[in-house]
């Protein structure tokens, strides 16, 4: 729970075939956690925005709701990850790096995504299926295999120009022409280029309330048996400019939203490319698996944010986790409240959640 604990008011949706993580009493809630990891308290930004070197999977994320000149409005996303794929000869983590982003226009009924990944990201790839990760039907393995032989992407991914940087005193990412960092005031810059489709974005996104932890005090269940620390940041003030159609648009109004993933695997020497499945998420869950997480976030015009994710296993269905959190206004005269329930495998859901104002 964050340090803004009267405002933010946590729902777990539980589910019965849950792992001790959720089920444990409360001085037994929180599992073992890297060095690097937040404490208690209000998270330290300055430190925590970085890349945390105990981490196998690391992501940063942002999206952003945006109106320029004649009320038009765009939507924009923007997700940067970084994976270690194993130790080179000095015993020094190398990784792979990939972005994901896209522009939407509701407007002229246009998504434009664009995915691209480094040299280090197709090697790990190609290693993965030769190791025997490949899928199904082997005629789309050998397809792969295939391609990323030549040290290609099959399409529509792309490769990244240039290499991918990560600074590791500071956030600041450089994914070809696309760049994450952060200002000394506490600003987010975020940069995308897409040479092909001629778009382009120079946004700045300045938090409007604190960092929030999300799961179980921060702790969430990762897409390959690790445990992650995920908090956000809800509601971000976005200006700047959006190159599209030719055409270059100050952001006349914008709301944004920033996310930040690290996991470990529990037991392992993390970072490791290629986890065991984990005590954890073994009991009582019988093989593990691929996951699969459905998130939505939710800003209101009256300053409530809502967010919700779902974590399972995409062969059993089964859920590893199920949260929900509903962050009231930064006005003091609010408050909320939030409770429910929820079981797996087809059972009832329900809950209830309501705001409250003082106003007069």
């Amino acid at each position: 729970m964050t340090h803004n604990r009267a405002a933010a008011v946590q729902l777990h949706l539980d589910d019965p075939f849950s792992d001790p993580i959720a089920n444990a009493d409360a001085s037994d809630r929180r599992p073992a956690r890297p060095a690097d990891w937040p404490g208690d308290g209000p998270i330290d930004l300055e430190l925590h925005d970085r890349p945390h070197a105990s981490s196998a999977l690391e992501w940063w994320y942002l999206n952003a709701q945006l109106e320029i000149a004649g009320g038009r409005r765009l939507g924009i996303f923007a997700a940067f990850f970084r994976q270690a794929t194993g130790r080179n000869g000095k015993g020094q983590v190398e990784y792979a790096h990939s972005i994901a982003w896209a522009l939407s226009d509701p407007q002229r009924k246009r998504y434009l995504p664009v995915c691209a990944v480094d040299a280090a990201a197709v090697a790990f790839g190609l290693r993965k299926i030769e190791s025997g990760a490949g899928m199904a039907d082997q005629r789309i393995t050998r397809a792969l295999q295939e391609v990323l032989r030549r040290g290609r992407a099959p399409l529509p991914t792309r490769m990244l120009e240039g290499h991918a940087t990560v600074a590791a005193d500071r956030l600041d990412l450089a994914f070809g022409a696309n760049r994450l960092s952060k200002r000394p005031s506490g600003e987010y810059e975020l940069h995308l280029h897409d040479e092909t489709s001629g778009i382009s974005c120079d946004l700045v996104l300045a938090p409007q309330k604190p960092a929030v932890r999300h799961g179980n005090d921060g702790v969430i269940h990762g897409v390959s048996d690790e445990l992650m620390f995920y908090y956000f940041i809800p509601r971000n003030r976005v200006t700047g400019e959006v190159v599209a159609d030719g055409a270059r648009s100050e952001v006349e109004r914008g709301l944004g939203w920033y996310d930040h993933e690290f996991g470990y695997v529990p037991g392992a020497d993390s970072p490791s490319p290629r986890p065991e499945p984990s005590r954890v998420l073994r009991a009582g869950r019988g093989e593990g698996g691929a996951t699969s997480w459905s998130w939505a976030g939710v800003q209101l015009d009256n300053g409530v944010d809502v967010t919700v994710y779902t974590i399972t296993r995409g062969a059993s269905g089964d859920v590893l986790d199920h949260w929900a959190r509903v962050l009231p206004p930064a006005d003091p005269r609010w408050s909320a409240d939030c409770g429910g329930r929820c079981s797996a495998r087809g059972a009832t859901a329900s809950g209830r959640c309501s705001l409250a104002s003082d106003r007069t």
